[in-house]
């Protein structure tokens, strides 16, 4: 389901970034743990088409994603990839449906208030469709950006620094959202952290 070889990523043509092998199938989760400047973030990017590798591959459902132009990648991303930020970037103008339904329209999808009222009812969030983001708590925005992620339904799910901010009780909660959902839509999941109370969850691990 995703796949990259010899993967390196280079910021000034001195500071090289060099990443294992990964391979993931439909379903599967990873964990990618080290420490803050190892280059997590950047492999999440990578594997999510925002960054082009320097050398090497990465295939998402068999497609390489360096033999795509910049419009198709786009279309691409927002069909398989789905993605949650350390921070959220909601649109701060539209309202929590709007925001989900706006990642249907970058994927060329019709938004459907039936479907993202689905998603949101799935994360105990129904109610919330009408409320502006910043009106939420942390939490609530939270389950908010794994709504926005999933509602493509994508072939994998990117999560960067999901519970680096969160208690223990919410970082469990997080979790608990991230892997059930993700199950129910057959996602994969990669997490990159540097949160050591994750590393008892999934047993598929990459260290940098």
């Amino acid at each position: 389901m995703i796949e990259t070889r010899n993967l390196s990523f280079s910021y000034d043509n001195k500071t090289t970034l060099r990443f294992n092998d990964l391979m993931l199938g439909e379903g599967e989760q990873c964990l990618v743990l080290g420490k803050s400047g190892t280059g997590k973030t950047t492999l999440l990017h990578l594997l999510g088409g925002l960054l082009r590798p320097s050398t090497g591959k990465i295939c998402i459902r068999d497609t390489d994603l360096s033999t795509l132009k910049k419009k198709q990648l786009d279309r691409f991303r927002g069909n398989n990839i789905g993605f949650v930020f350390q921070k959220h970037y909601f649109v701060a103008a539209l309202n929590v449906g709007e925001n989900i339904a706006l990642a249907q329209t970058l994927a060329d999808a019709k938004p459907s208030r039936k479907g993202i009222l689905e998603m949101l009812d799935a994360l105990q969030m129904a109610d919330k469709i009408n409320r502006m983001p910043y009106t939420l708590s942390q939490g609530e925005q939270q389950r908010v950006a794994i709504a926005r992620a999933l509602i493509n339904q994508p072939a994998i799910v990117l999560a960067d620094e999901p519970t680096s901010a969160l208690d223990d009780d919410n970082c469990t909660a997080v979790m608990d959202l991230l892997e059930k959902n993700a199950a129910q839509c057959n996602s994969g999941l990669i997490v990159v952290t540097h949160d050591n109370r994750l590393k008892s969850r999934i047993s598929q691990q990459i260290q940098l």
